[in-house]
């Protein structure tokens, strides 16, 4: 995985070494996503999570298979796979929810569905 994630000669340096490296330069790296102190992980995970709720069980899931697929299959694959999970996404009453809410100026309800 690292490899794809940081490059092959990139990675081969990380592994064959042993080297730890800076919370910057992991973020440079895209191994995490953002760095915070300490003293305020607590509340920024709490946000993080606060926003995925407030999105459809439903939509979540099938991005992530969406989002995994993508990285196990060639290129034309991801995509024919994609268009797929978009389709699907289409049918689900969470997506005629999130529309029907943005026309109403509302927050959605979401039910996983």
């Amino acid at each position: 995985m690292l490899p794809r994630l940081v490059g092959e000669k990139k990675a081969k340096e990380l592994i064959f070494t042993g080297e730890l490296i800076s919370a910057q330069e992991a973020l440079s790296l895209g191994l995490v996503n953002r760095i915070v102190p300490k003293e305020h992980l607590r509340k920024t995970v709490e946000e993080l999570i606060a926003k995925l709720k407030s999105k459809s069980p439903a939509i979540l899931k099938l991005a992530k298979l969406s989002i995994n697929k993508s990285l196990e299959t060639p290129l034309s694959v991801g995509l024919s796979s994609e268009i797929d999970f978009f389709a699907i996404c289409c049918g689900t009453e969470d997506q005629k929810e999130g529309a029907k809410a943005f026309l109403e100026k509302r927050n959605p309800i979401y039910k996983g569905r």
